[in-house]
């Protein structure tokens, strides 16, 4: 006998066993089209708004991380979410029949670790990040369910973690002691530079505690990936050699070691460019000269005729006029004065960029009011800014429409990105709030 859900769809198969419900192969009889059916007991009642609320800011994340949501509903004392049919099969029943590279292992966590902050940033973030949760086929990996809380240990960067640990073990077993986590990744990742595994083991062990940002975590990740030793990284290409380092040094004449010819060349060509230099700089001089004896018989020309005409009253209105000459002779008028242009004022914006070598903070007025924001806007969340750099920091704000400012200032972490923020990421603020960041030097 069939079962159907929600007088619609048909449940073929059970594929994985989640921590609150479970996920079918399904067919939809209206539409006629396989799909993923998510099944789970229904909520309280007061809780069930909320349930449904949280699927629909799910079904708004746009990432190929993500399987679409395409329905939702109720059944009897049942809750279903309709999801788009995917080829291949849960990661969690393939785990040990696939060998991968530490190489592959990280690049799998990391591009996870992306759809992760892609979800925060929807307020999405609380799902199981862990091997029965992910949907695997031909190299790429989508998360199933995310849109309702899993336990703590297995969301975030602590989720990663024991993904790592699940990859690198082949296995669906949560270590209960960090130990055994360390031990597992050092034993199945020891292909890795000692360097670089040093570098990971440290990164879990901040991440285990809660010392490491998903921000920070996808830095330092991505510093592996790329294969950069375990070092701060300022984000900066290598420092290339300045014009003067480039230059070929100057060498000075040994007539001696020349043919006689090439040394009777040289002096005739030093002469000859002299001849030109004086030729072209005495022409340009007896030009500058006729124009201003030009200048000056124009003017006087100027004077004489000016002084038989009567200045309109409307031209010297507002003006302090010379007095009368009692003399009876004709007043000769005196040349306008051209008064000398002032050098036009640099870009204000270049000369108010805070100075790096200080740890003065940069001026709040000069950020443009990009937000348009007023007291009755809703608020945001603030965003993570661990680990970016100062300028993916500015951006990232400006986005969100909140104000900013930063300090730059000496710290262990790696240098030119973001270690500290004030307020906390996540903290709910209305836009336009100017947020405080921290750039180590």
């Amino acid at each position: 006998m069939e079962l159907i859900i929600g007088n619609r769809y048909v449940l073929i198969k059970q594929l994985v066993s989640l921590t609150e419900g479970f996920i079918y192969s399904a067919k939809d009889m209206s539409l006629r089209r396989e799909v993923l059916l998510f099944i789970a007991k229904k909520p309280w009642e007061s809780a069930a708004d909320a349930y449904f609320k949280s699927i629909g800011e799910a079904a708004r994340i746009d990432d190929n991380r993500f399987i679409p949501i395409l329905d939702a509903g109720i059944d009897k004392e049942y809750v279903f979410v309709s999801l788009h049919a995917c080829e291949g099969q849960p990661l969690i029943s393939v785990l040990d029949q696939t060998v991968r590279t530490s190489q592959d292992i990280l690049a799998i966590i990391f591009d996870l670790g992306r759809g992760l902050q892609e979800a925060k940033e929807n307020h999405a973030a609380f799902f199981s990040v862990t091997a029965e949760n992910i949907w695997s086929h031909n190299g790429t990996y989508k998360f199933i369910q995310y849109w309702s809380e899993d336990a703590k240990n297995r969301q975030g960067v602590r989720g990663l973690c024991f993904l790592l640990y699940q990859l690198c073990a082949r296995s669906s077993e949560i270590p209960a002691d960090i130990y055994d986590l360390e031990q597992q990744i050092r034993t199945s990742m020891k292909d890795l530079p000692a360097a670089h595994l040093q570098k990971l083991l440290a990164i879990v062990r901040r991440a285990m505690n809660g010392e490491e940002s998903l921000s920070a975590f996808l830095f330092n990740m991505h510093e592996l990936l790329i294969g950069q030793e375990a070092l701060p990284h300022s984000g900066l290409p290598p420092k290339e050699a300045g014009p003067m380092e480039k230059q070929e040094p100057v060498l000075t004449e040994e007539v001696d070691e020349e043919p006689e010819e090439e040394a009777d060349e040289k002096p005739a060509g030093r002469t000859r460019n002299k001849t030109s230099r004086k030729v072209i700089f005495i022409t340009g001089l007896s030009f500058i000269c006729l124009v201003l004896i030009a200048g000056i018989m124009i003017q006087k020309t100027r004077g004489i005729d000016h002084a038989h005409v009567r200045p309109s009253p409307t031209s010297t209105a507002g003006k302090d006029q010379n007095p009368p000459n009692n003399s009876g002779g004709e007043q000769q008028e005196k040349p306008a004065v051209t008064p000398t242009p002032k050098p036009k004022e640099e870009d204000k914006g270049a000369n108010e960029q805070p100075n790096p070598d200080s740890d003065q903070p940069a001026d709040e007025d000069q950020q443009p009011d990009q937000t348009g924001s007023d007291p009755e806007q809703a608020e945001v969340a603030v965003p993570d800014l661990f680990g970016l750099t100062q300028q993916e920091a500015e951006q990232l704000l400006l986005s969100k429409q909140l104000k900013y400012k930063f300090f730059i200032e000496n710290d262990d972490h790696p240098q030119g990105t973001v270690f500290n923020q004030e307020p906390a990421a996540d903290e709910e603020v209305p836009k336009g709030t100017r947020v405080t960041f921290w750039v180590n030097r």
